[in-house]
């Protein structure tokens, strides 16, 4: 099956098209970071939370689940006036430690929430595919615009050879 040439010139152009808005999809999907519903990054311990924790209450301001960034790091304040731990890593008063988890979902143990652990999961970069369907939608038209104004312009500019030129009078110079 051979092509007419107006047909292989709009496929080329929407392929170009497409293959452009792919680019330009792929350079902010590598651009951008992802960003979680409620991404923390800052955690503090208030006062009074390991009475509250022997009592067996919650502690206020202490989330249930953290939902950490990509590159899932967490700063925990502790203001309390007793020490507490977080996985393997201890917090006295008044100090400030980050922390980075190894896993990307899971559970880690800790002496600030009532139950004894927290769940964590780290956002995650969702997959390159996602920019196909952008691309097909920036591509697809701006492809076929420009495919329609080169279409124009050659049209424009063609003149028939057996067609007289007009020329101007001669001048007296």
């Amino acid at each position: 099956m051979k092509l007419s040439p107006a047909v292989r010139h709009w496929i080329l152009w929407a392929a170009g098209g497409i293959a452009v808005g792919w680019l330009v999809s792929v350079f902010w999907w590598w651009l951008l970071e992802p960003v979680g519903k409620d991404d923390l990054k800052d955690l503090v311990i208030p006062l009074g939370t390991a009475a509250l924790i022997a009592e067996g209450k919650p502690a206020p301001g202490i989330p249930a689940n953290l939902d950490l960034g990509r590159t899932g790091e967490l700063t925990i304040t502790n203001n309390d006036e007793a020490e507490h731990y977080i996985g393997g890593a201890l917090i006295r008063p008044g100090t400030t430690i980050t922390i980075e988890p190894v896993e990307s979902d899971g559970e880690v143990a800790c002496s600030f929430h009532s139950a004894g652990a927290i769940a964590f999961t780290l956002t995650e970069r969702p997959s390159i595919f996602v920019t196909i369907i952008p691309a097909m939608m920036l591509g697809l038209p701006f492809g076929l615009a420009f495919g329609l104004a080169v279409f124009v312009g050659q049209r424009i500019g063609m003149h028939d050879e057996n067609e007289p030129h007009l020329q101007g009078p001669a001048s007296d110079g």
